[in-house]
């Protein structure tokens, strides 16, 4: 088989994956009255970059990502008469829970759907990092774009 033929049978089997397979379970997990700044603490780590909320039974609830920390820690526009100064969001912050920035439900994937849907889901949606979740909604793990890039990396070499 020639490089060109290699290359694509590796996509092909590549994009049929099991997203169970790849998927990160070594992830954070809040529930929705968790303290806002719990989790910033965790975010120190440049490798964290998300975090699922869940209720008692492990049920998704939503997804809080640095993009969203991002947009709630931001500066009022400019010429805006009324707005939040940063300081007094961050003493906003020390009070807030979970449930105040989370995004609500979130979309997600399915442990036994392939990559190639997840990779779809994340293309429509401009969405790069995903819940991965079981038929009942319990989440199972994490799925992100970094993690997807470094698969392509390995089966491209």
């Amino acid at each position: 088989m020639g490089t060109r033929d290699e290359l694509s049978h590796n996509l092909k089997s590549f994009y049929k994956i099991k997203i169970k397979e790849v998927m990160e379970t070594d992830f954070l997990k809040f529930e929705e009255n968790n303290d806002l700044l719990d989790l910033l603490k965790e975010f120190k780590d440049p490798r964290i970059s998300s975090a699922v909320i869940v209720d008692e039974e492990n049920n998704l609830l939503g997804l809080v990502t640095q993009k969203s920390l991002l947009k709630f820690f931001k500066m009022p526009d400019r010429g805006a008469i009324f707005g939040t100064s940063i300081l007094e969001r961050i003493k906003t912050s020390r009070s807030s829970m979970m449930k105040d920035i989370m995004t609500k439900d979130p979309v997600t994937v399915n442990e036994n759907e392939s990559l190639d849907e997840a990779v779809r889901k994340m293309l429509e949606t401009g969405k790069h990092h995903l819940p991965v979740v079981d038929q009942d909604r319990k989440v199972k793990g994490v799925l992100e774009t970094g993690d997807i890039m470094i698969l392509l990396r390995i089966v491209t070499l």
